[in-house]
This record gives C-alpha cells, sequence and structure tokens, in this order.
C-alpha cells in the first residue's frame, strides 16, 4: 500500500511541475517559464509509514508538494 502510495505522489509532482513550468519533462519548447534541475529526497512520514520521495528540483523558483506543506511532514498534509 505504502508502494502504491508513493507512486502516486510521484505522478502528482511530475504533472504539477510539467504545468508549472510549462514543459514535459524531456520536452523542448519556447513558452517554458523554468527548467527541471534533477531531483531531491524528502521524507514524509504517514501512518502506514515513511515514505521516501524524489522531489524534482527547478532552476529559477523553489517548488513546495501541494500536499505537503514547508516543513510538515505528516498525514495531516493531505487533508
Amino acid at each position: 500500500m505504502l508502494s502504491m502510495l508513493e507512486g502516486l505522489c510521484a505522478q502528482l509532482m511530475e504533472a504539477e511541475v510539467s504545468g508549472f513550468i510549462g514543459a514535459e519533462k524531456n520536452v523542448h519548447c519556447s513558452g517554458r517559464s523554468d527548467y527541471r534541475c534533477g531531483y531531491r529526497p524528502r521524507r514524509l512520514d504517514t501512518r502506514m509509514g515513511t515514505m521516501y520521495l524524489m522531489v524534482p528540483k527547478l532552476r529559477n523558483h523553489g517548488y513546495i508538494q501541494f500536499f505537503v506543506t514547508e516543513r510538515k511532514r505528516s498525514k495531516a498534509a493531505f487533508i
């Protein structure tokens, strides 16, 4: 169950970042507002256990997942 939640979170983050910068991963276009710059690990504690997410980094802007508020890593962030 925890691995399915990790996969879902990864897909949500990729979709959110793609919408934010205006281009999909590995796609070049002139209308993009930023560029991807790798990933960073982020620990997320839930009641089901601890997940380690690979959060996309952006070159010119910060990115915080919509389901995890800054410095708050718990299931309460999902609600």
